[in-house]
Formats: C-alpha cells, sequence, structure tokens
C-alpha cells in the first residue's frame, strides 16, 4: 500500500490539496478511496484531499465533506452530523465496529473532516454514469415480473413507515460477468396507484455481488436511491447527488471481509434505515454506527413516510447462454438447508411515526400480503346470512378426534416466522391482481354443467373414489404433498368432497372442497397450496377458494389460506403429509388440519348440505385445455401412475366417514370413477390392520404416447 500525495500521477498534489482531496487510497485490487474535505465541493475532482491506495490497486479518496458529490444538488444545501432523534431502544456503536467490515483502515485513515470515497476504476471520479440495464424498470405488476429481474423478498404494505431494520447474513454468491445477486431492505412510497412503478421512490441498502459495477466478484456494502422509478434519477453508492456522508471510517462499495462460510463462522450486518422525527433526512446506521443520510429533499412522495419495505434478495438473469443463469442468490443454497448453509436475514422491524420498532403487520411471501384482518370484519360477515353466526370453537368433536396444537401448523408455513397476527384477528392471504377480499369465481375450473356423472365432466379429468348412499356428517384423510407439474392455464389438486345431491340434479349441487393443489392462473405461480371451496348451486353463481367471497368463517389466526405449503415430497425421499378432518357440529361444518381447527362453513348458507352428506370423495383431479392440440402434459399427484407405490406414487390413506353420532366409520361402498385411465390411474386397498388402513394410490403424468 502507498498513500499518494505529492507523487501522485493524477495531478500535482498541490493543486489536488487546493480542490478538497485531503488523502486518496488505493486497494490491493487497484479501487481507490478519496478523502475529500468535508468544508468544500462543488465537483469531486476538486475536493480531493488525500489518496490511499490498497493492496488491490483500489483507491480510496479521502474528500472534504462538503465538497462529496451530494452537495452538487442544488436543493442539498445543508450539512447534519447526527440525528436528532433514534430509533426507540437503538444502539449507538463506535465508528471502530465499521472496521470489522472493510480492512482498508490499515492502510491508512481518512483526516477529520473528510469522507472515505471509492474512486471508480471506469472513471477519474465517483459520478455516477447511471446503467439502466441494472435497475428494476419498467416494472408493470410487481417487483418480481420485471424483465431478467428475479426476487425471493417478503413485504410489509399498507402503514406508514419510518425506517425499517434486518440482520444481514454475508456470503459471495457464484455471479455471472454481466449480472448481479443483491441481498437488501427496500423503502419505498408511490402514491400514484395508476402508475406505481414509474413513479416509485425507493431507498435500497445491503450488499451486493456486482460485477458491472464494481468491475470484479467481492461482496460490498452499498446503498442505491431513486424518486422516479430508476428512469433518470438515482444511483449506488456515491455515484450521483443524493446521499450525504458523515462517517469518515466506510467507504461504500469496498469490499465486505470477512463472509460466511458453509460450515463456518456466519457473517452478519445489522442494518437500520430510520426517518428523524425532527428533521427531513432518512439516516442510514451499519453495525450501530451513523454512515449518513438521504435528505427528504430529494424525494417527491418519501419526504415524510414510506408505505412499503421489503427485505429479500434479487439477481439479474440474462440468460446468456440462452438458458437460466447459474448466478446465485445468497449462499447459492435453497432456504430449507437453514443456518450456517442457507443465506438469512433476521430480525426484521419497521419503525412507527414514533420511531418505535415493531414486527412487520402485513406479511408479504414472495409478493403475496397476508392481511391481518380483525376476525369480526372478516368477508363471511358479508353475507346476512351468516352475518351473527360465530363460534371460535365446536361444542362436540368427533369420537376419538385428537387435537393438536396451534404450532403444527408453522409446520405448514413458514412466514410465522416473521410474524403472526394479533389474537382477535386471522391472517387472509391478498389477492394482489385485485388489491380486496370480493370473490375471484374461476367457475372454468369447477365441475360445472355436468349432466350425468362426474365421469361426464368434458375437460376436467379425474382419479378418486366415491362412498355414495349414506347420511354422512363428516369424513377425514391423510394427504400424501406433492408438486406435479402443471400447465398455465390448468390446475392439479388432491383434494377430498363433501356433497349433497338429490336425482343427478347438478344445478343444486352443493359441495365443500378441500386439499392441496398447484393452480397457477388462480395463485400466479406453480406453487403447492392447501385450499378450501364451496357451492350451494353447481358453481354457478355462489362458492369460491379460501376466503374470497363470504362463506367460510376463519378462527384461526396461525394460518393462512391459499400460501404456498413449506414443503413436499421429493420421489426416493422425505414423505409430506397433512391430515385433514371436515365435520358437522350443530350448524356448522368444521375444517381441522393437523388436529387443529381453523374454522367452519355455516349450514346457513347451504340449502342442501344443512343437515348431512350423501356423497364423500377423495382423489386427485385435473383440468385438461389440450393447449397445443393435444393431452395436457399437466400431471395428477406426484406425476406418477399409482402402481409405484409408496415413496414415488401420491396417497391419500386413512379415509373415513363420520355417522351421526360423530363416529368415525370406515367407507362403506367405495366405487372409482377413473376418466382416462390411459394418462391417470388409481387404485384402492381396504386394509384395516394396517397403518394406512383404507387408502389409494393415483395420478399419473399426463400426455404419453398412450395418452393423446
Amino acid at each position: 500500500m502507498k498513500i499518494i500525495g505529492q507523487e501522485t500521477t493524477k495531478t500535482s498534489w498541490d493543486d489536488l490539496k487546493q480542490e478538497g482531496i485531503v488523502k486518496t487510497i488505493e486497494t490491493n485490487n487497484g479501487e481507490i478511496i478519496d478523502c475529500v474535505n468535508i468544508d468544500k465541493q462543488p465537483s469531486f475532482v476538486n475536493s480531493l484531499i488525500k489518496d490511499l491506495q490498497l493492496d488491490k490497486g483500489e483507491i480510496i479518496d479521502c474528500v472534504d465533506i462538503y465538497k462529496q458529490p451530494a452537495f452538487d444538488n442544488p436543493l442539498i444545501k445543508d450539512l447534519q452530523m447526527e440525528p436528532n432523534y433514534y430509533p426507540f431502544g437503538n444502539k449507538l456503536d463506535s465508528n471502530l465496529t465499521l472496521k470489522m467490515l472493510q480492512d482498508w483502515h490499515k492502510y491508512g485513515e481518512c483526516p477529520e473532516g473528510t469522507i472515505p470515497i471509492r474512486r471508480r476504476k471506469s472513471y477519474d471520479h465517483p459520478y455516477h454514469k447511471r446503467r439502466s440495464l441494472m435497475m428494476r424498470q419498467q416494472i408493470n405488476q410487481s417487483f418480481s415480473k420485471d424483465i431478467g429481474h428475479e426476487h425471493a423478498i417478503v413485504s410489509d404494505q399498507g402503514s406508514s413507515y419510518y425506517g425499517a431494520s434486518g440482520i444481514f447474513n454475508v456470503w459471495n454468491p457464484q455471479t455471472e460477468d454481466n449480472e448481479f445477486s443483491l441481498s437488501q431492505m427496500w423503502i419505498v412510497t408511490s402514491y400514484n396507484k395508476e402508475d406505481f412503478y414509474n413513479n416509485l421512490n425507493s431507498i435500497e441498502v445491503g450488499w451486493a455481488v456486482n460485477p458491472i459495477t464494481y468491475k470484479d466478484k467481492e461482496t460490498r456494502l452499498f446503498i442505491y436511491w431513486t424518486n422516479d422509478g430508476y428512469s433518470r434519477t438515482g444511483c449506488y453508492d456515491l455515484n450521483c447527488k443524493g446521499f450525504v456522508q458523515t462517517s469518515s471510517t466506510h467507504a461504500l462499495g469496498m469490499e465486505i471481509k470477512p463472509v460466511s462460510t458453509f460450515g463456518g463462522e456466519s457473517r452478519v450486518i445489522p442494518i437500520n434505515v430510520f426517518k428523524d422525527k425532527m428533521g427531513d433526512k432518512w439516516w442510514l446506521q451499519v453495525l450501530g454506527s451513523i454512515v449518513g443520510y438521504w435528505p427528504a429533499v430529494i424525494f417527491p412522495d418519501l419526504k415524510n413516510n414510506a408505505n412499503l419495505v421489503e427485505w429479500g434478495g434479487e439477481i439479474l438473469n440474462r440468460k446468456n447462454d440462452g438458458y437460466h443463469t447459474t448466478t446465485q442468490m445468497g449462499s447459492g443454497k435453497f432456504p430449507e438447508k437453514g443456518f450456517s448453509q442457507s443465506c438469512y436475514i433476521h430480525s426484521l422491524k419497521v419503525l412507527d411515526d414514533g420511531l418505535v420498532p415493531r414486527d412487520p403487520g402485513n406479511l408479504v411471501d414472495n409478493d403475496e400480503i397476508i392481511d391481518c384482518v380483525d376476525i369480526y370484519k372478516q368477508p363471511a360477515f358479508d353475507d346476512p346470512l351468516i352475518k351473527n353466526d360465530f363460534q371460535m370453537e365446536p361444542s362436540s368433536y368427533p369420537f376419538g378426534m385428537k387435537l393438536d396444537s396451534n404450532l403444527t401448523l408453522e409446520i405448514l408455513q413458514d412466514w410465522h416466522k416473521n410474524e403472526e397476527c394479533p389474537e382477535g384477528t386471522v391472517p387472509i392471504r391478498r389477492n394482489t391482481s385485485y388489491g380486496n377480499f370480493h370473490p375471484i369465481k374461476s367457475s372454468h375450473f369447477m365441475r360445472q354443467q355436468i349432466n350425468q356423472s362426474l365421469s361426464q365432466v368434458g375437460e376436467h379429468q379425474y382419479a378418486l373414489v366415491i362412498d355414495g348412499g349414506s347420511p354422512y356428517y363428516g369424513a377425514s384423510g391423510v394427504f400424501n404433498l406433492w408438486n406435479p407439474r402443471t400447465e398455465n392455464t390448468e390446475l392439479s389438486s388432491s383434494q377430498m368432497w363433501i356433497i349433497t345431491r338429490y336425482d343427478n340434479e347438478y344445478d343444486n349441487y352443493n359441495t365443500i372442497e378441500v386439499g392441496w393443489m398447484v393452480y397457477p392462473e388462480l395463485y400466479k405461480d406453480k406453487q403447492t397450496r392447501l385450499f378450501i371451496c364451496w357451492t350451494r348451486d353447481g358453481y354457478q353463481t355462489t362458492g369460491c377458494y379460501d376466503l374470497t367471497c363470504s362463506g367460510f368463517v376463519q378462527t384461526n389466526r396461525n394460518y393462512a389460506f391459499g400460501l404456498p405449503l413449506r414443503r413436499v415430497s421429493i420421489e426416493g425421499g422425505e414423505m409430506r403429509e397433512i391430515s385433514i378432518d371436515v365435520f358437522r357440529e350443530e350448524h356448522r361444518w368444521w375444517l381441522l388440519v393437523h388436529g387443529t381447527i381453523l374454522g367452519y362453513w355455516p349450514t346457513a348458507i347451504f340449502t342442501d348440505l344443512k343437515k348431512h352428506a350423501n356423497i364423500v370423495e377423495w382423489g386427485g383431479k385435473i383440468v385438461n385445455n389440450k393447449n397445443y392440440g393435444y393431452h395436457t402434459s399437466t400431471q395428477m399427484g406426484s406425476g406418477e401412475f399409482p402402481n409405484k407405490g409408496f415413496g414415488k406414487s401420491c396417497n391419500i390413506h386413512s379415509l373415513k366417514v363420520l355417522d351421526g353420532g360423530l363416529i368415525r366409520r370406515d367407507p362403506g361402498n367405495l366405487g372409482k370413477i377413473i376418466t382416462k385411465p390411459a394418462c391417470y390411474d388409481l387404485t384402492l386397498t381396504k386394509n384395516r390392520g394396517s397403518s394406512f388402513e383404507t387408502h389409494i394410490f393415483f395420478g399419473g403424468p399426463g400426455f404419453s404416447p398412450t395418452c393423446l
């Protein structure tokens, strides 16, 4: 390392000193940090006081703090070294802690009154030449849909936010040359609903591997901002006129050392962003030390507060070789690998207007929002038939039924790791296509216009068993979970139907349905989800999935219908399953999943299911739209035929029905309905002595030489 003084080759040291450069540091990899005098600053080159040259060739310019790039912006006139107020309980630490992140300090320090600025290799000064290809631009629907950019994030939306924080696990993911991989936090506001993304104001901070901007594949702490959806404003680090740095010990964009290693020490960085309630600045705090601030004046909509906060990962996928990039996100491992293998962000918090940290309230899983809704204001109570019908638990349970703690539901969904809905509320997945709870009746995917029997259903195909003829007061089964390949406009489900139908009158068909499904058109992805459904008129004008209309009354605050199931079965690996029970008690049909009451369908919403059912079915369903002129390749179950058996084929076991005394009994008159055996098949085994008891294996691959 060398400290460049009067011997500097950039220009004469006297000239640089006159312009504000105090010191320059050059790193081992050839990067440069300038320490710039805090008192001067019309332009960067005219403010260099000192250069620190590091081992890798990077240069840190020690720049007069008043001549840093921000003060070229006429809107930014003042300098404030510290916030007037800090968030409640905020732990301040010495600037020395920032040296844990970056090792350039061993080559020298920037003098008092200056800040360290990493010199960009492509330019002689740090002003930003925006690379719009790297920005999330021309976004139409959500952050996860912009071209080439892929995200795995959670969000909190709907409140006024005055800051956010998280503790970021730091890795060095493999990244292709013209792409990037980020782990970050977004603090966002846009009030123009008609043109949300073009008017987006955003503050972003985290770590990145970004060969395009930084010319290498090291992990670096970065900041970013925009006030027009990345169209004309904003930049990384100090590469334009926005962020005002106050710290003399941290150089934005410099390499973070060390990072986490598999099986070794996990490295983390606490990051806080908050708006001073007595000022007009968004402050950045890293490892307990103030780094600087974004003046609120540079934002049209972030002047007061944010209305969206996000945490998670982003990569750029250019498909350089015609297929998906090998650029990794996070550690490069899927999240189920857990601590020391998978990347994480923990201790997620948002700040209210009193700068009090609180847990996020409206949770998003990959752009899915969970609204914690007053239990008495859920959609069901919009129906005058059930306005005054509310009960938290059944008065009695089926004989021998085992109840379990709500904690078991966390096995199904992992949003609990971030937050839970408060007592007195229920979690409802917001359909982001509509932004409200109104019905999204997808009758195209329901069994409608049925004329003679379940086997004459047009493009709907089944492999199921049916028990009919007796009064049924409930039914149950244990459902093996899979993630079948499903074409975009189709669905694949494994479910149970509880039905009342008289004289084959399908227009008056009453049904309760529950199970798991992959349904891209409804849920906008191909993940496996637990669903419920109901109708009282053969899907003509009533009924819906989940809580998208008035019908089902949810009582449990720990499970959100329609969210992805956490884990599914893997062929040759661990088999995942869920138990599902439905039973009638008084004037409600109650639903239990994993031994936990989730809620009920009031009998008042039905015409013929008020007293009991006369048909129960278990099995699989797919929709075949023949998108390419032949049978769909949408799979049923695991995608394997039932003869593959346990570990490969999908099953539903322990099939039971309930009599009038709520006593579980084996189904008595089981028959099969298989609409196209060459595509999807089913086997039935009645074995009271086995752990599976009465059970079915079913499924198939869809299109094949014999399934056309």
